[in-house]
């Protein structure tokens, strides 16, 4: 998960910061989860990070995720972590 947290604020801070979602931030998004994951199975991987990208797409604009992981907010926000555990 930290990884993950690492790959998004890395990803964020070098894009334009604008409200909406682009496929290439959502295909960013979800390349940096599947980067990250170490302890599932390929296809579980592909699974999650599937769920988790279209999760925050849903509960997020681009420039909220953005500032939540400037910030370091993130993995304490509450919407986040529906996020996660609608995945597992």
């Amino acid at each position: 998960m930290k990884i993950l947290l690492t790959l998004f604020v890395l990803f964020f801070s070098t894009q334009a910061h604008s409200s909406d979602w682009t496929l290439e931030s959502l295909d960013a998004l979800n390349n940096g989860c599947l980067e990250g994951q170490t302890n599932r199975s390929m296809k579980e991987s592909y699974k999650w990070c599937a769920c988790t990208t279209f999760r925050t797409y849903q509960y997020f604009s681009l420039q909220e995720i953005i500032s939540l992981a400037n910030d370091g907010k993130l993995r304490s926000n509450k919407k986040y972590k529906k996020v996660l555990s609608e995945c597992d």
